[in-house]
């Protein structure tokens, strides 16, 4: 297949000829990505560290609630994770281009892993407080800020660009697998053994993580050239992105779905204590049933053929009609089944912006791509919070659910007006490689 690719305006000619036989042998199985010996390795050590994460959240919550009495404490310690990120976290895609991104990653692990073990020792010993967990969430902020970008763009050069959408699907699903266990494992820890041995429980899942590792195979990876040193490089990705239309329109959705209906949680809360009185356990449920669709989502994505930019808009269209579905449904049971559409729809969204904006970024590019895309998602999280519990206060979680549904749909019609007329293009992934595609093919 032959492509030309302006990049400057984002606009894709293709002349492509592919025969019925090639077409034919190029089968597409959900677990290909799984055949390279060091994802394997890299999702085993994935799904230990998110469910690891998960465990100490819980923990870190939970003993900030204890030791202050306070939500609002809780709510500070959230901030200060996540503020580093918001503030720095496109450097850290600048780093994922510069420097070797298996030592970044040993680098992000080791700081966690010690940060960790310290909570964990001072919880045993007694000696844990407030101050000790508000430092320890602002350094692991730091942590993240390298090991987010670093973790996703070394994906492809641990697969190469023919697995890369399905590793990337793969790595979702592990995700969403560590949130389902890890706050089952971290509030059966802290009912019997306290909130120590969870973050010793984290320290452990980094050592492993390290191990792994440095247990991949160095000839198998995919190494990208780091990029040259010099000023401008942050500068230069954001002018790469915001000028190309298929990625800059995937990230205005993103942003809006980060400001108006990623924030499920705050309303989930609500809905379980004001609206159907079930309490903790049914905003359990909740949270449950949205990470049980969300792994399915994940699933499905696993068996795209083709993505394409309509694919996050048809994406975005089903996230946005499931969560203005549960915001109308009066009953409980199908409120709470109409949850996993919601993270079907979720993820379906989130893996195919992911894996379109990775693919169309140049190697060089990637790290700060990747930074890019999490800046847009976590950082719009940090302002979408407090902006979906005054929408929750002022209108009742059902309407704001309904709110939220309907800016999605609103936005990806929008976008998809905006496809239709200049003109829709994408990337097909299969085992001989990656190729763009236009219109009808």
């Amino acid at each position: 297949m032959m492509t030309k690719n302006d990049t400057r305006s984002g606009e894709l000619n293709v002349e492509a000829e592919t025969s019925p036989t090639q077409r034919g042998q190029d089968r597409h199985r959900p677990f290909d990505a799984l055949r390279v010996h060091n994802f394997r390795i890299y999702v085993a050590a994935n799904l230990a560290g998110t469910t690891a994460t998960w465990v100490q959240r819980i923990a870190q919550d939970w003993l900030v609630l204890e030791l202050t009495g306070s939500a609002f404490a809780v709510g500070i310690t959230v901030a200060l994770q996540f503020f580093p990120m918001l503030v720095f976290g496109l450097y850290g895609g600048v780093l994922a281009d510069r420097f070797d991104k298996r030592r970044l990653l040993i680098l992000a692990q080791s700081a966690q892993m010690v940060l960790s073990a310290a909570l964990g020792l001072l919880v045993l010993f007694d000696l844990l407080m407030p101050i000790h967990i508000y430092v320890a969430a602002c350094m692991l902020g730091f942590a993240t800020v390298i090991d987010m970008p670093v973790r996703l763009a070394f994906i492809g050069e641990i697969v190469g660009k023919q697995h890369m959408a399905n590793a990337l699907t793969l790595n979702s699903a592990t995700v969403q697998v560590g949130a389902l266990l890890g706050p089952a494992v971290g509030s059966a820890l802290l009912a019997s053994v306290g909130g120590g041995p969870a973050f010793l429980c984290n320290a452990l899942a980094c050592l492993l993580a390290v191990a792994g590792i440095l247990s991949m195979r160095t000839r198998e990876l995919n190494p990208t050239p780091p990029s040259a040193h010099g000023s401008g490089q942050l500068l230069e990705a954001l002018r790469f992105a915001l000028g190309r239309p298929d990625m800059l329109l995937p990230l205005v959705l993103v942003v809006v779905a980060a400001l108006f209906a990623v924030n499920t949680a705050i309303v989930y809360s609500a809905m379980a204590a004001t609206v159907y009185d079930v309490g903790a356990g049914g905003y359990g449920l909740f949270q449950s049933l949205t990470a049980a669709g969300a792994l399915g989502g994940a699933y499905l994505a696993m068996h795209r053929r083709t993505l394409r930019l309509r694919t996050v808009v048809f994406s975005a269209l089903l996230y946005g009609a499931a969560l203005l579905l549960a915001g109308m449904l009066p009953w409980y049971g199908a409120f709470a089944a109409s949850l996993v559409l919601v993270g079907i729809g979720n993820i379906l969204f989130i893996t195919a912006t992911n894996a379109l904006l990775q693919s169309l970024a140049p190697p060089a590019f990637r790290g700060r791509i990747v930074s890019i895309f999490i800046l847009a998602l976590l950082g719009s999280q940090t302002i979408g919070g407090p902006l979906v519990g005054g929408m929750t206060e002022l209108l009742g979680a059902a309407a704001t659910l309904v709110v939220m549904g309907a800016v999605m749909l609103i936005s990806a019609t929008v976008t998809a007006l905006l496809i239709a007329v200049r003109g829709n293009f994408g990337v097909r992934f299969s085992r001989s490689g990656m190729t763009v595609v236009a219109p009808g093919e």
